[in-house]
């Protein structure tokens, strides 16, 4: 355990887990912003990348940050620390063109993500793998944790 670091406990990661999973099939528009945070995932109407890790992490008490660029600004690369992706952990990719992050994924354990993609057009349960292998519009940017002092409970 590192102090640096957003740790969620078993119950957090639990938690955290059901959400996203019951955000799975949510359209998928790029921009589109969830105005209640504090809603059920049945009344969300459509969703990007970086609100669904919003509202995710809303969910379970945290209030994280908007945009998957600002998310990747108050997250650390985990391959220099222990190399294993948590629950919780952020997935990242960056534009090829721009090489600007373009992209942000929720890592759910057993080498899965749930993300909100354009390409798929909703909300979607993958495994990182696969993700690593589709390298149409954008590159693998890193997984990164959330640090602590950048993320305030709500």
């Amino acid at each position: 355990m590192n102090d640096k670091f957003l740790e969620l406990d078993d119950q957090r990661q639990k938690q955290l887990i059901y959400i996203a999973e019951k955000c799975l099939g949510i359209p998928y528009r790029l921009g589109a912003e969830v105005t209640n945070l504090a809603c059920s995932p049945e009344e969300i109407k459509e969703i990007d990348c970086s609100e669904l890790t919003q509202y995710c992490y809303y969910q379970i008490g945290y209030n994280l940050v908007d945009g998957s660029y600002n998310q990747f600004n108050v997250s650390v690369d985990i391959v220099d620390i222990d190399n294993i992706a948590k629950i919780g952990d952020l997935f990242f990719r960056r534009n090829f063109k721009t090489k600007l992050i373009s992209h942000v994924g929720l890592c759910v354990g057993d080498d899965e993500i749930i993300e909100a993609n354009g390409f798929n057009k909703k909300v979607v349960k993958k495994n990182i793998s696969e993700v690593l292998k589709d390298s149409t519009l954008s590159a693998f940017a890193g997984i990164r944790r959330l640090l602590k002092d950048k993320i305030k409970p709500i």
